[in-house]
């Protein structure tokens, strides 16, 4: 029998947030490379189409700071997570070949938490250097 996935791993993009993506593009004059560029840099992905719906919505995010407007993704307490150390735990995720769910699953071992946007900035840090070490140990094995 296969086993399911969380809804949040195999949830994609949707139709509303692939709009809010071109609309705020159109909004900071982002062209189409520029954005597919972002897009690989931030999910390993160039492709929008292929995002999950939690990728799209630090996209947009990240496009929603560019404006200058706060969405409640970007309101953080003291202390939590930096947004560019989510991106970072992201990309090394994406370079390790692992899904949303496999990250998730590693910082709720270590530091046990629900979403990757509840670690703190020393959580976030201990996480990249644990996928940096496996993206080591991966190189040495091969």
């Amino acid at each position: 029998m296969k086993r399911h996935q969380g809804a949040a791993a195999r949830k994609g993009i949707t139709k509303q947030e692939i709009r809010a993506i071109w609309a705020l593009c159109h909004q900071l004059g982002v062209e189409e490379g520029a954005l597919h560029g972002l897009a690989k840099a931030i999910t390993g992905l160039s492709s929008i189409r292929q995002l999950s719906s939690s990728q799209a919505t630090h996209l947009i995010d990240l496009l929603l700071a560019r404006t200058g407007v706060k969405s409640p993704g970007l309101s953080r307490h003291p202390g939590q997570s930096t947004p560019r150390q989510l991106a970072y735990i992201q990309g090394l995720a994406t370079h390790l070949g692992w899904q949303e769910a496999h990250t998730l699953g590693l910082a709720k071992r270590m530091y046990h938490v629900c979403r990757l946007r509840d670690l703190s900035v020393r959580q976030a840090s201990g996480l990249i250097e644990a996928l940096k070490a496996i993206h080591i140990q991966q190189r040495k094995a091969s």
